[in-house]
């Protein structure tokens, strides 16, 4: 047989794999700048999609109000879908804890009847081998009464071994029913996981509109006119929906007028935008503000100023989420970019009392409190109203 020359063939391997070692790196640094280049063509696809999206609502002849009203509402029930399912995953782990300690006492409780079964199986088998006959029937009976006490020991015995075997085979049951509880929990509690990290991303994806589209109405003269347009409608569909409520006729409604000056900010925070003429920086565009903002945080309580009852709530455009009180004798308090509402319609309220939660459901996409004073429809300056603090 011919021998085969191996060396040329060993030459040939070293010199690719030298090859490949120096290309090797130079490969690897190739391809992760291709990565990079394709990740950032991504971006700059996404960022244009959405510039042209932006510039398609501003253009529109929908209003900006009502994209930023769509999209605060879809916010607002967002938050409230991940706080179900926040509640649902501590309900769900409460419940897991709950079955992996039935489990482990039911392990327990398994082992002391596997300890007293295996010794009574134990003696079972030395009565099959003859021990019970030799004890029912030894030399030592007396008389059949004897026989009858040896033979009522034995169904005793007989009754104890069927009640064990009886509370072995039930904790068994038990076990294998709490551990598939357990498996249910557990695919239950990765599913509200999985719900969880999408409903955030969702949220985000939201936030992330809404901010982009405020940003282009702030940068853009015609947007900014275009909201402010809005803005000063929405002022008259508010006094317009004032002018329509009935306020009630309770004749404890009364007292409001004598609160001036003494009245307590209906949340904690310090006021950004007060009454009266606003002028734009930039545009210099004038609007009136007929009440004021409160910075505070969001999820913080919103107290009602003084007793009176809920006449009105629901979602306004250009003012989100909004409550609004009668306090009799022609007075009503407004609150509004509210993230929830704590009380129904016609609820009567309390000085003091907790009747909503601050949210970002306003306009402008900031946490805070918007409140209103209005006598007979006439706007008044909150800040008279407040005791000095």
């Amino acid at each position: 047989m011919k021998k085969l020359n191996i060396r040329p063939i060993i030459i040939v391997l070293v010199f690719c794999l030298g090859f490949w070692s120096a290309a090797g790196p130079a490969r690897a640094g190739g391809l992760k700048e291709r990565k990079q280049k394709q990740k950032l063509s991504v971006v700059k696809s996404r960022i244009k999609k959405e510039k042209e999206r932006i510039k398609k609502i501003l253009r529109k002849e929908t209003s900006v109000l009502s994209e930023i009203n769509r999209i605060n509402k879809n916010i607002v029930r967002k938050r409230r879908e991940l706080r179900r399912l926040k509640a649902s995953l501590t309900r769900i782990r409460k419940k897991i804890r709950t079955a992996e300690a039935k489990i482990k006492a039911l392990e327990k409780k398994k082992e002391k009847l596997s300890a007293r079964l295996a010794m009574r199986l134990r003696a079972m088998y030395k009565m099959r081998n003859g021990e019970i006959v030799n004890m029912a029937f030894s030399p030592g009976l007396k008389d059949s009464t004897d026989l009858g006490r040896r033979h009522k020991y034995m169904t005793l015995i007989t009754e104890y071994d069927s009640v064990l075997l009886g509370k072995y085979e039930e904790n068994l049951s038990k076990l294998e029913s709490e551990k598939k509880t357990l498996v249910g929990l557990k695919g239950r509690l990765e599913s509200a996981r999985r719900g969880l990290v999408s409903g955030k991303r969702e949220k985000e994806a939201l936030k992330g509109d809404r901010v982009a589209l405020l940003v282009a109405v702030r940068e853009e003269k015609d947007g900014r006119l275009k909201m402010v347009g809005e803005l000063e409608k929405a002022a008259r569909d508010l006094t317009a929906l004032l002018d329509g409520l009935k306020g009630g006729r309770d004749a404890r409604l009364t007292g409001f007028a004598a609160m001036k000056g003494r009245l307590a900010m209906p949340v904690r925070g310090s006021v950004t935008s007060h009454f009266g003429k606003v002028r734009h920086p930039k545009f210099k565009t004038i609007t009136f503000n007929k009440g004021i903002i409160i910075d505070t945080p969001a999820g913080r309580p919103v107290k009602s100023v003084y007793r009176g009852r809920v006449i009105y709530t629901g979602w306004l455009k250009g003012y989100g989420q909004i409550m609004i009180i009668d306090h009799g004798g022609g007075f009503y308090t407004l609150f509004a970019h509210l993230e929830s509402i704590l009380k129904d319609r016609g609820a009567a309220v309390a000085k003091g009392e907790e009747i909503a939660i601050v949210g970002d459901s306003g306009p402008y996409a900031e946490a805070g409190l918007y409140f209103e004073i209005r006598k007979k429809g006439v706007p008044q300056d909150p800040m008279k109203w407040f005791a000095s603090r």
